[in-house]
């Protein structure tokens, strides 16, 4: 099977699952077998190995379309061999090992290149010359080693100036970041881009079942990837999808998920109620965490300030001015004052930030005559529920 496979199938659409196909690349490739873990578990993966297949066969310079998966898995061996050698040693070594391809070593370091982002799930690229100015984007000379470049991002950086903090917000969630900071959450296939926040979007990094696949790989976690740092990077992906009172229900992630399209089985994966529960305290994260103090601080910075926001961003209370001073806002304002010194009343031992209370449903304006239904409320839609009253 595995010499048989061509990699262009992975260019097929969803219609066509090609499931042994994919479960042949994952084993093969990583060295371990699936197990119990469903294949479309990998989804996300495999979207990741279609734009690298597609990229790599539609490369204008050199045909590489002789290239097949026994050459990637001879590619694969050779990284593996050479993971402390200079990329010049690795290049020499895959241009004999492929000898019968017939590639000029320009070609040799393309497909080299595409196995080790599919392999580690960075952004690399060999260096040419010209310095590119992306954080994300790793670039390797030839007298650099691969694993001398993987690790600077592994490397707990130096804070700086930056405010250490003792833990996140209880708006630190992608439903909250979306809502009240005006960060679009959108997903990344490299570790590189993870944490990263390009204009208004927030990129989180999505292969977590092929990352954690891979730190049950030793002969390849060992070489390469730390296994503190596998786990690491996994918590500060679930970091953003709490459960109350620092962030919402499974049921709320999902609606959010649906929202921005057809729900895949890793996003539901994130969504369970099984996700683990992980440390909103900032010392937990000692790699990611300068990424982490960017993200919270680009979450006060956002300049789109429209009037949805206004009403739903109640983490500046300099904005109840602005509240006020709309249609409606002094009476909306003053409703919500009294709720929330209610709740404080009634809870007058717990941080205001972190209650679920129950209150009529709907608008807590007078005007409103569904008084008689109740639901769980967080606090943080009650300006929400204000601007939809008619």
């Amino acid at each position: 099977m595995t010499n048989t496979l061509d990699l262009s199938v992975f260019l097929d659409g969803p219609s066509k699952n090609h499931d042994r196909e994919k479960q042949t690349f994952i084993e093969e490739f990583w060295r371990q077998p699936l197990g119990e873990t469903h294949i479309e578990a990998f989804s996300a993966y495999f979207e990741l190995l279609q734009r690298e297949v597609y990229a790599l066969l539609d490369t204008k310079s050199f045909d590489l379309t002789s290239l097949d998966f026994e050459h990637v898995l001879t590619i694969r061996d050779a990284i593996l061999r050479h993971c402390p050698d200079t990329q010049e040693t690795l290049r020499q070594d895959v241009v004999e090992q492929l000898e019968a391809l017939n590639l000029p070593e320009e070609a040799i370091s393309l497909a080299i290149m595409f196995v080790i982002r599919l392999l580690l799930m960075i952004k690399v690229k060999q260096y040419n010359g010209s310095i590119i100015a992306q954080s994300h984007l790793l670039q390797i000379s030839d007298t650099q080693s691969l694993k001398s470049i993987v690790d600077t991002i592994q490397t707990a950086p130096s804070l700086g100036y930056w405010n250490t903090i003792n833990g996140f917000p209880p708006w630190f969630n992608v439903i909250d970041l979306e809502k009240k900071a005006g960060l679009r959450i959108d997903w990344t296939h490299y570790i590189t881009e993870h944490l990263t926040v390009q204009g208004d979007i927030l990129y989180l990094f999505c292969n977590i079942q092929a990352l954690q696949h891979i730190k049950c790989a030793q002969g390849l976690t060992s070489k390469f990837f730390k296994e503190e740092f596998i786990n690491e990077t996994v918590r500060t992906v679930h970091l953003f999808f709490p459960e109350a009172p620092h962030g919402y229900s499974s049921s709320q992630y999902l609606t959010w998920f649906h929202k921005h399209g057809e729900i895949k089985l890793w996003q539901r994966s994130l969504a369970s109620l099984n996700t683990p529960t992980v440390s909103r305290l900032y010392n937990e994260y000692p790699v990611w965490n300068q990424r982490l103090a960017w993200v919270l601080e680009a979450s006060k910075n956002q300049p789109n300030m429209g009037i949805k926001r206004i009403w739903q961003d109640d983490r500046d209370l300099s904005l109840w001015w602005t509240r006020s001073s709309m249609p409606g806002g002094n009476s909306v304002s003053h409703s919500l004052q009294n709720r929330r010194q209610e709740a404080v009343t009634v809870h007058n031992s717990q941080i205001l930030s972190e209650m679920l209370v129950k209150f009529p449903y709907g608008s807590p304006s007078t005007h409103c005559e569904d008084r008689d239904n109740y639901e769980r409320i967080d606090y943080r839609d009650w300006t929400t529920f204000c601007v939809e009253e008619p």
